[in-house]
């Protein structure tokens, strides 16, 4: 007798609860960042509201201003909880941001590469390896300390090393469908090369261009956090995740654990999140691929 998956019923309806739980779990993370200036107990950002005598405080700790650390305060006198939801917004902004640049570039190229075929595919297509035989951490970590750190030139360098996997996996999905009728029909009616590959033959990569950007979302905030961590990304007074953990990584052994331990909880869990919506968008979109 075949086992059903957890995430299908026995007529083959595809059940995703994890993706549902992942998501709702993602939403509430996500709100909590965008309406952080309003929920957060503490503006991080503002060092008039910062007292360095609040520093290190543990969790339910009550400061100088009268109000209570629920997770404690970092060296500086911050706020952990409002620092990990100013944080967040940074992290998230960088995964979205990142997405849809390398996305853009990414499809555009993979289409066309399909499309022209030829020279223009082997050309393309010889750049997307190159780029891809190195790893994509150490890339990010060369361009940045090369430009410079700051906000937009993380977001650059992370599309920088990023578009090539969009551009691979569109190309093959993208080969699959320029040999169909639909594809032929619309080249003898003498439409433009950008008409179909924007009208026809995007929408039919679209399956396989969500799942690849739910994945490389994840790895876009992992990307900045590490590079934050090593002191590569944004400045200590505006902090993303990977910062705060980096900020009390030097006190772990002292007793003052929750520094780098709940911003690094709050990481995993969005990056989790993120990975069981892929997974289970992927199941959903092929269940033949199984």
């Amino acid at each position: 007798m075949t086992a059903v998956p957890a995430w299908s019923s026995s007529s083959g309806a595809v059940k995703p609860i994890r993706a549902i739980i992942a998501a709702s779990i993602l939403l509430l993370i996500v709100l909590a960042a965008l309406f952080a200036p309003w929920i957060a107990p503490q503006n991080p950002y503002d060092m008039n509201a910062v007292s360095i005598m609040d520093g290190r405080l543990p969790p339910g700790s009550v400061g100088d201003a009268g109000f209570t650390f629920w997770l404690g305060s970092d060296d500086q006198g911050r706020d952990m909880l409002s620092a990990i939801l100013y944080g967040l917004r940074v992290s998230l902004f960088v995964g979205f941001a990142v997405t849809l640049g390398a996305a853009v570039i990414g499809s555009i190229m993979g289409l066309t590469a399909a499309m022209a075929g030829g020279v223009v595919d082997s050309i393309i297509m010889r750049f997307v390896e190159l780029q891809l035989s190195f790893p994509a951490m150490l890339i990010a970590l060369m361009l940045v300390a090369t430009v410079g750190s700051g906000l937009d030139k993380i977001i650059l360098a992370i599309i920088a090393v990023q578009w090539a996997f969009y551009a691979r996996t569109i190309r093959s999905a993208a080969q699959v469908e320029v040999r169909k009728d639909y594809i032929e029909a619309a080249r003898c009616l003498s439409l433009s090369r950008w008409r179909i590959m924007a009208v026809h033959l995007l929408p039919n990569c679209l399956s396989v261009l969500l799942v690849i950007a739910n994945i490389l979302m994840a790895n876009a905030i992992v990307i900045e956090a590490t590079m934050s961590f090593l002191g590569l990304g944004l400045p200590i007074s505006r902090p993303s995740l990977g910062r705060l953990i980096a900020n009390g990584f030097d006190y772990l052994l002292n007793g003052a654990y929750w520094i780098s331990l709940f911003p690094g909880i709050v990481l995993v869990v969005v990056i989790y999140c993120i990975n069981i919506i892929g997974d289970d968008l992927r199941r959903f979109l092929n269940p033949r691929g199984l």
